[in-house]
């Protein structure tokens, strides 16, 4: 991902309109870092991190959520809101996947979209000096 486009992500985050072309960008940037193994390696308890996703393949679900996401139309991805039932059929169909998956990626966007405002709401106020404390605490499943 080039500059630019990384300063869109992040502006988009920090507003919390996170769209998924954005999310898109994020996914294709961790699969050009390297395997989510390796880059566990680096991170300090990063081998705690391993063992609760072993019999996970992360590699298989980000290139699951890139099918996804490339099923939907472009006014989908900038607006996800217009994804109903009828268009996660045909999203699912056009992806080899399953509704439910389809389900499992809004939320994740929404999660992610959440988790951005309240950094964003944070970083605001000055506060995002605490996020090492919170980061140390861990209980996310990350």
């Amino acid at each position: 991902m080039d500059r630019e486009k990384a300063a869109e992500v992040e502006k988009h985050l920090r507003a919390g309109t996170l769209s998924f072309d954005d999310f898109l960008a994020q996914i294709r940037q961790l699969r050009g870092m390297g395997s989510l193994e390796s880059m566990l390696d680096m991170v300090p308890g990063g081998g705690q991190l391993k063992g609760q996703l072993a019999g996970a393949d992360p590699e298989r679900e980000m290139k699951r959520m890139e099918a996804i996401i490339l099923s939907m139309t472009p006014r989908e991805r900038a607006h996800p809101d217009l994804i109903d039932g009828a268009r996660k059929r045909r999203i699912a169909r056009g992806s080899g996947a399953q509704p439910a998956d389809v389900n499992r990626l809004l939320k994740a966007r929404e999660a992610m979209q959440k988790l951005a405002k309240q950094f964003g709401a944070l970083n605001r106020k000055g506060r995002l000096g605490a996020l090492p404390r919170i980061q140390g605490q861990g209980g996310a499943g990350w």
